[in-house]
């Protein structure tokens, strides 16, 4: 992975995305990587709470988890295209 691509990116959560990578930021945003980091694309989380943690599924990469900020889980089987609440903390 290239540091430089990441510097200043405020990176809250890391996962990987096929070849590459997809990286949560604190602003609620979604980036997907290419494997060095080098080109990435930024898409709309969830929500625009911090994402805390990523999941994407190996065996289908447009199925997406979050984990956002007050333990509220979101699921995407659309690549992040649309997004569905499933579960929220306390």
């Amino acid at each position: 992975m290239s540091a430089k691509s990441l510097v200043g990116a405020q990176v809250s959560g890391l996962c990987r995305h096929g070849k590459g990578l997809m990286y949560g930021t604190y602003d609620g945003k979604l980036h997907v990587c290419d494997a060095d980091a080098a080109k990435c694309k930024a898409m709309a989380g969830p929500s625009a709470q911090s994402v805390l943690q990523c999941l994407v599924d190996p065996a289908n990469t447009d199925r997406l988890y979050v984990l956002a900020a007050g333990s509220k889980v979101h699921h995407s089987d659309d690549g992040g295209a649309t997004w569905e609440f499933i579960v929220g903390g306390i």
